[in-house]
């Protein structure tokens, strides 16, 4: 502070004399550090409040919502800055806070699976990364029945969540049942020995099982044994 004297002087010469002392008020606002944070998928949003010194405060915002306030929203990364003015002496004071994001899905592997048997047991679904959900017909839990499927194409999904971040991501795979194939060798037949038989499945299409017995061959859809003993089927 500082003092100042003032003369007053009439007309007839009288004087008289006052100090008056005269204050400055020129101190800023002084801006606590502003705390940061980051984006999520879980938290789109961040609030950020401001903390200063100061009488009457007005804030300025660079960026995100409502822009004038002491405690701001902020939905996209970047950096910003704040500005404090002391709505008594007018002085100003700034600082700035850093928003960053974290958004990225995590990378979901559902797997292959398959070929199934409809009347084959069920199989333990994998998935990647683990402790995802998995949806679809046939499914319960992380496995798959075929016989509850039934058969055809079965389109499967595998879901997952990084709780890191709170972003989820998914990937399909497509499991196909075969139907049960009733196998019919056809009726039974006798013959002598060191000589050949002709049999002929009736089901499923001739020409597409497999026979074990016997040394024989296949020729268009029949098959052949040549038999050294004698034998009934």
């Amino acid at each position: 502070m500082q003092g100042h004297t003032v003369t007053v002087e009439d007309i007839n010469g009288s004087t008289d004399v006052s100090t008056v002392v005269v204050g400055q008020n020129m101190t800023a606002p002084v801006i606590d550090p502003l705390t940061g944070g980051t984006l999520t998928c879980s938290m789109p949003s961040l609030n950020v409040t401001v903390t200063a010194t100061g009488s009457s405060l007005s804030y300025a915002w660079s960026g995100g919502t409502p822009g004038n306030a002491q405690t701001n929203t902020f939905t996209a990364p970047g950096t910003y800055t704040v500005t404090v003015t002391d709505g008594v002496n007018g002085c100003t004071s700034t600082a700035s806070v850093t928003i960053m994001e974290n958004k990225t899905p995590p990378t979901v592997d559902a797997g292959s699976y398959g070929p199934l048997c409809e009347n084959g047991a069920a199989i333990t679904l994998g998935g990647t990364p683990m402790g995802g959900t998995w949806t679809g017909t046939g499914v319960s839990g992380n496995t798959f029945d075929p016989s509850s499927a039934g058969d055809g194409d079965h389109t499967l999904t595998y879901s997952y969540t990084d709780m890191s971040n709170g972003c989820s991501a998914s990937d399909m795979t497509t499991i196909h049942v075969d139907s049960i194939i009733a196998a019919n060798a056809g009726l039974d037949m006798s013959t002598c020995y060191n000589s050949s038989v002709t049999m002929t499945p009736t089901d499923p299409t001739p020409g597409v099982g497999v026979w074990s017995g016997g040394a024989g061959s296949w020729s268009g859809n029949v098959y052949t044994l040549i038999l050294q003993k004698k034998v009934q089927r």
